[in-house]
């Protein structure tokens, strides 16, 4: 049997009447060419380190351009934003709310305070906006004419 030379492109349509979700707002990913908001969850399925729930792109339904997430210096991304703000921002927000008289909790094996669930929670909620947020910095990619019919 014969296998085609021909790739079978899967292409995430959007339709005029999408709303943007607030979460769309929080990322922040945004089409390069007419700077409209895409949806996050048809963005990142574009994403290249995906294994077989992928697609290869997304139409943007302002400029029906193929977009894609093209995946570049996500590594050095992760080591030098994501990664440090991430334990900063857990080891600051822990010292401050292990001093706040209502999230606190006294420790008696180790003899000191720490947050409650309350103040591990709000702790948890400040570090997820922080990072989701920071997928607006991701790379976006136009496709070609040639790339979307091959």
């Amino acid at each position: 049997m014969a296998r085609s030379k021909f790739k079978i492109r899967k292409v995430s349509k959007s339709s005029d009447q999408e709303l943007v979700a607030w979460y769309s707002i929080l990322f922040g990913i945004k089409c390069p060419i007419c700077k409209r908001i895409q949806c996050p969850k048809k963005m990142l399925a574009t994403n290249p380190y995906r294994g077989w729930n992928k697609t290869d792109f997304h139409m943007c339904s302002g400029c029906n351009n193929f977009l894609y997430l093209t995946g570049e210096k996500r590594t050095k991304q992760f080591y030098t934003i994501t990664a440090p703000i991430f334990l900063g921002l857990f080891f600051t927000l822990s010292e401050i709310f292990s001093n706040i008289e209502g999230l606190k909790i006294y420790h008696e094996a180790r003899g000191v305070y720490e947050p409650n669930f309350i103040g591990g929670l709000i702790i948890t909620i400040i570090i997820v906006i922080t990072i989701v947020s920071l997928h607006r910095f991701e790379k976006i990619g136009v496709a070609s004419s040639n790339e979307v019919e091959d």
